[in-house]
């Protein structure tokens, strides 16, 4: 008898659309610490599955986190049975998972207590490109930036080296890669010109979190200067990718998708995006979009997006007093935001979702409360639901060199909001303060965070297991 799992995994491949077969002397497995339904969302697994299976001699597999075995999706593979496994890990808390599949798969979690037969540990990401080094003890090699080039070379190091030694040898040769246990510098590297590669969906599925969706990543970086936000440090310069090259991965699924999505840290900066949207529209293709600004909307945009059964617009005004918007240097005033709301009306949006952060330097209470006000007023635009987070300061941003708020102070913030919005009938969803303090330990760590994130990982994962761990190693 069929086990639930294989059951699982036969209906899954039955129903996505995408999925390559192939068998090859070499082989990666590609690991997302995430379930199906939330990991096959991310661009990055669609990008690399599709550019290692096009090498010669090589053949990539998946695995999405489901918490009882590591098997290959594609053939059912054991990951012993794989030259690499290479994990993308694009937040802080993946690394716990990370840790998980590496001991279900029978992989000692420290990389010096691996032999010649186990596969090479390869970690990439937003997560290790931000702060390599508290995953240093665990991967064999870390990829810092963009993957597109590297992944073939990797493969080709993969590929020449005779044994592990000599593999982890040729990694540390390639610009981008971080091979911790030869070396203790490393260097991002980022693709020029983002058109020399597919950047769009390679299989799509009713399983997943956004069911029958393509995507396609229309640009990288960013050209403005949040001083709270990591995309200019880490994932700059802005790059757009063309609109011939947007339009030909969108629709080689025509008829096949649902939808599609456009991705980017700043896609209401694409020089194109008006020209995009009017020919999903021409062509009866519904599309959302992954950012909206309030300061970068056309109307016309925005009908586009409408027709194709859009009905809430999602904008992050970060802040509410002015003083607030100066110091994080993002300035979309009130007259700004409501103009976007209004806009988004005409056409027919019939809700909003706004996005704030609470705990910066220079806050207080007044500060908080008139988020409350702000949302008043846009409320009798639109609908409102808003998602407040805990401000993380993230490493070499200009604001970054602030300690996060204290729990206390944050928790205290958070009833009174709470309560002011709640007199106003205006829904709120509040991100984790703990896990929020915890990202800001991973995000700001060194090399000993991850004896932190093993203490933490051995002792259930809860937030005092957390705090005794920093504790014991950082006093």
């Amino acid at each position: 008898m069929e086990s639930y799992l294989i059951r699982t995994r036969k209906e899954l491949l039955s129903r996505e659309k995408g999925t390559i077969y192939k068998m090859a002397k070499w082989r990666f497995l590609l690991i997302s610490p995430l379930p199906y339904k939330v990991g096959s969302g991310g661009l990055a697994m669609h990008i690399l599955y599709r550019e290692l299976n096009e090498l010669e001699d090589v053949s990539c597999e998946r695995y999405f986190f489901q918490g009882e075995e590591v098997r290959s999706l594609e053939g059912d593979r054991l990951p012993m049975e794989f030259h690499c496994l290479a994990f993308s890990l694009s937040y802080e808390l993946d690394s716990l998972n990370f840790l998980r599949i590496l001991e279900m798969s029978g992989i000692p979690l420290l990389r010096e207590e691996r032999k010649e037969g186990h596969p090479i540990v390869l970690v990439g990401g937003a997560y290790p490109t931000i702060n390599p080094r508290p995953l240093s003890k665990f991967a064999d090699a870390l990829a810092i930036g963009d993957g597109e080039e590297m992944i073939r070379e990797i493969a080709e190091a993969i590929k020449r080296g005779q044994d592990r030694k000599e593999r982890l040898e040729l990694l540390s040769e390639i610009q981008g890669l971080f091979v911790p246990s030869l070396s203790n510098t490393y260097q991002r590297r980022w693709v020029k010109n983002l058109d020399l590669y597919d950047g769009s969906s390679q299989f799509i599925s009713p399983l997943s979190g956004f069911p029958s969706t393509t995507f396609v990543e229309i640009s990288r970086g960013c050209p403005r200067g949040c001083r709270f936000c990591l995309i200019p440090s880490f994932f700059s310069p802005y790059r757009e990718r063309s609109l011939g090259k947007i339009l030909e991965g969108i629709l080689r699924w025509k008829g096949i998708a649902r939808k599609a999505g456009l991705v980017g840290a700043a896609t209401c900066d694409h020089s194109a995006l008006q020209e995009i949207g009017k020919a999903l529209h021409k062509e009866g293709i519904p599309f959302s979009v992954a950012s909206l600004r309030a300061d970068a909307l056309s109307e016309e945009f925005l009908r586009y997006m409408a027709e194709g059964g859009e009905k809430t617009i999602t904008l992050a005004p970060e802040v509410a007093s002015p003083h607030l918007r100066e110091l994080i240097n993002k300035r979309i005033d009130e007259e700004t935001l409501r103009e976007a709301l209004e806009k988004a009306k005409r056409v027919g949006f019939k809700r909003a979702r706004l996005y704030f952060m609470i705990g910066l330097p220079q806050e207080d209470i007044e500060d908080v409360l008139e988020i409350a006000e702000l949302a008043e007023r846009m409320r009798k635009i639109l609908p409102l639901h808003l998602s407040v987070a805990p401000f993380i300061p993230k490493p070499q941003t200009p604001l970054g060199c602030f300690p996060m708020e204290s729990e206390e102070r944050l928790r205290e913030k958070i009833d009174k909001l709470r309560s002011a919005l709640w007199e106003r009938g205006i829904g709120v969803s509040f991100q984790s303060v703990r896990e929020g303090i915890i990202q800001w330990w991973l995000t700001q760590g060194d090399e000993r965070m991850g004896d932190v994130l093993l203490y933490a990982y051995k002792n259930r994962s809860s937030f005092s297991a957390w705090r005794k761990g920093y504790e014991k190693v950082y006093g």
